[in-house]
């Protein structure tokens, strides 16, 4: 499932890109990978404030147990009792996952959609749709239980954030960096 994730997106928007765009498409591609503005370094920011106020609110509103972040809850066990151990897998896999999965988003669907003519917010929308049916597929591998049997209560609190949160903070993405 992780390599799935980390490789999915990335390998489909290299190859989409080549055989779309052939070898200029990959230089453009590539250049694009290490262009930044220093403006940049505070999207890191950013992103967990975002995804801490969404929590927060749908915790609220539809169910603490569901969307109150692990490590803010009591339950030592869910953690193994390492806070600091699983922040840092946390942060790990979500820097790794966000690089390898942009090269397809933003590396190629996004772009592909603005050089065909679409406005960001258009783009954004169609993109983070599809993003968030991609998580679907996360989501469901990742709702087993311990016994490994499929879990509601593990996939259900995904649905809202799949097709409601993931394609606004896609149009804010392509919004940032367009």
């Amino acid at each position: 499932v992780v390599v799935a994730t980390l490789l999915g997106p990335s390998v489909a928007g290299i190859v989409t890109t080549f055989i779309v765009q052939g070898r200029s498409g990959l230089q453009c591609l590539w250049s694009k990978l290490f262009k930044w503005r220093i403006w940049y370094g505070f999207i890191p920011l950013f992103i967990p404030v975002t995804i801490g106020s969404i929590l927060a609110i749908l915790s609220m509103v539809v169910s603490p147990e569901w969307y109150t972040p692990a490590i803010f809850r009591a339950d030592e066990k869910l953690l193994g009792g390492n806070k600091i151990g699983f922040v840092t897998i946390g942060l790990c896999y979500g820097v790794a996952a966000g690089i390898f999965e942009e090269i397809g988003w933003s590396g190629f669907a996004v772009q592909e959609l603005m050089r065909r003519g679409s406005d960001s917010f258009s783009a954004g929308i169609s993109v983070g749709l599809i993003w968030g049916i991609w998580h679907f597929f996360v989501a469901f591998w990742g709702s087993g239980g311990p016994n490994g049997k499929f879990s509601t209560d593990l996939f259900v609190p995904w649905v809202p954030w799949n097709l409601l949160v993931l394609p606004a903070f896609r149009v804010i993405m392509v919004h940032i960096f367009d």
